[in-house]
């Protein structure tokens, strides 16, 4: 437990000290490491609520047509640009290794799983 809570703190750290102005740059979050489509951003729009700890909770949402952003459901950080690595698999831009996996059952994406440094927390997605 106190792992999850060192962990959250330094989520909220890193939200903190890396994010500021450069996360609205210029950017797309297909990479050409990925590419994703408008229609398959979509699917991982939504809130997503700390499942255990004292996590924060995270909005995911579009800026245009081509790029996925994340930030904490209570706007005390700015939208970050999230670029696609892999499939469900997205670098946070600009927060020094911070990675949000997102996580289907039946092929619709149900939660999200924070990670950086072998550290990791999850989000559920609301409905």
């Amino acid at each position: 437990m106190k792992t999850k809570t060192r962990f959250s703190t330094l989520l909220v750290m890193l939200f903190s000290l890396f994010i500021g102005q450069q996360a609205m740059a210029q950017g797309k979050t297909s990479s050409d490491a990925h590419k994703v489509t408008n229609e398959e951003l979509k699917a991982y729009l939504g809130n997503y609520k700390a499942e255990a700890g004292p996590g924060f909770d995270i909005t995911i949402s579009l800026d245009g047509d081509d790029r996925l952003m994340a930030q904490p459901t209570n706007k005390s950080q700015p939208n970050t640009l999230l670029r696609a690595t892999a499939k469900d698999k997205f670098d946070l831009v600009n927060t020094g290794g911070l990675v949000i996996s997102f996580n289907r059952e039946d092929d619709k994406v149900v939660s999200l799983t924070f990670s950086q440094g072998g550290q990791s927390f999850s989000a559920k997605k609301e409905e």
